[in-house]
């Protein structure tokens, strides 16, 4: 999934300790696997019946390589791709910056846009490989994304600089 337009963003995690500067116009590498359904972990498949529909979660992996090390040495990816989420939804929202606690929104997704390569099984006899692209791909958000919450240090908008 990409972003609409390329930002570009200074953090502050745990001041001074953990400080990065970061780019993105890629926002992430969505994909299925395991855990992406709770009653059936190890499911790796979607299905989706003739002229159906369906919902799943999708696993969101780093989209780029990084020259950071793996953030707090916790996770598989760095502290520019933790705080992404929050930088994008800073920075659709001026408004929010100076107190995300009480700003408003003027934007309650991230605009993203979507290009897809699907393999699919057509009546459990053959493959077909396909490539999707959706121009609009909204991805809501809550409050704790640019607000903060103890999982991601309280990173908030506040942690964020736009350069």
């Amino acid at each position: 999934a990409s972003l609409n337009e390329p930002i570009r963003w200074h953090v502050n995690m745990l001041r001074p300790f953990l400080e990065y500067t970061c780019n993105a116009s890629l926002y992430a590498h969505l994909s299925i696997g395991e855990g992406i359904y709770a009653k059936r972990p190890n499911q790796t498949w979607i299905d989706v019946g003739p002229y159906g529909k369906t919902t799943y979660f999708s696993i969101a992996n780093q989209a780029t390589k990084s020259n950071h090390d793996a953030c707090f040495d916790l996770y598989g990816f760095d502290c520019c791709f933790a705080t992404l989420t929050t930088a994008y939804a800073c920075y659709l929202n001026p408004g929010i910056r100076d107190d995300p606690k009480t700003g408003e929104l003027s934007m309650g997704y991230m605009p993203l846009s979507l290009d897809a390569n699907i393999t699919m099984l057509i009546g459990q006899r053959f493959a077909i490989n396909i490539t999707y692209q959706q121009p609009f791909f909204p991805l809501y958000f809550g409050h704790e994304v640019y607000a903060g919450w103890s999982g991601d240090v309280e990173v908030s908008c506040k942690d964020i600089t736009f350069l």
